[in-house]
């Protein structure tokens, strides 16, 4: 009865798809005139967009396609050779659940805003995009538990996050937090929750959606707070004109 009620569930993901995608699309329109859009939607628009975006997308569309290939004979080395233990295994599904990230962002709140701003923000990028993905795609895990399995979500979150801390703090960070991140992948291989491809995908959406939300919104507030006026002045005598600034 319950495998019956999932089946049912991901033959109506079409109407979920497009439901989602215009309440986002209807809200964007909504906010295109408020501060938030400005600060928190727009940059990430156009920086996910840009030259080094497209680099990003083309590498990930090209590596994912390449790892589709190897994902039989990569499910088969990985479940018949216990690459990886099941508790060690379990500490990557924990660290990808969407918990670890929020909690360092919650610390940069605290005491880096400026960052932990961005990280909210990739994270909650690499959510949406991920889960739209999730339900458009449809694909079904190794495990054949359910239809979600394209992309890996805890792999895009761990991307994300070791995206937006190494943007934040350098590339020492990230040569912590990139291993920790491919670890989360690796062990949903193991746990037979995705396809070697599937994770591929979500390392690249994270590290996509990353670097797009990686900017400085005290920055980038300070700069929309900033306005001009040019008015031209043209009095009995004398022509000229006046140039107001507010900043």
């Amino acid at each position: 009865m319950f495998q019956i009620q999932r089946r049912c569930f991901y033959k109506k993901s079409p109407k979920i798809f497009g439901l989602f995608l215009f309440s986002f699309l209807f809200l964007s329109s909504a906010l295109a005139e408020s501060s938030f859009y400005q600060l928190h939607v727009k940059p990430v628009g156009e920086r996910s967009f840009d030259s080094q975006s497209g680099k990003i997308l083309l590498t990930g569309f090209g590596s994912t396609l390449l790892a589709q290939t190897q994902d039989p004979s990569m499910r088969h080395q990985w479940q018949n050779n216990q690459t990886m233990s099941e508790k060690t295994a379990d500490y990557g599904d924990r660290y990808g659940t969407y918990l670890v990230g929020p909690l360092i962002a919650a610390g940069q709140l605290i005491w880096d805003q400026d960052n932990g701003i961005s990280h909210v923000r990739a994270m909650a990028y690499t959510g949406l995009v991920t889960q739209v993905l999730k339900e458009g795609i449809g694909r079904r895990r190794p495990d054949g538990s359910n239809h979600v399995s394209m992309p890996s979500g805890h792999t895009s979150n761990a991307f994300a996050t070791a995206t937006a801390l190494t943007y934040s703090y350098g590339y020492k960070m990230g040569m912590v937090a990139y291993p920790i991140a491919t670890f989360v992948g690796l062990s949903r291989i193991s746990d037979d929750k995705h396809w070697l491809s599937d994770t591929v995908a979500g390392a690249f959406i994270g590290i996509w959606l990353g670097r797009a939300s990686s900017y400085s919104t005290q920055e980038l507030k300070s700069q929309l707070e900033t306005s001009w006026n040019f008015v031209p002045v043209i009095e009995s005598g004398r022509q000229g004109f006046l140039l107001s600034v507010w900043f």
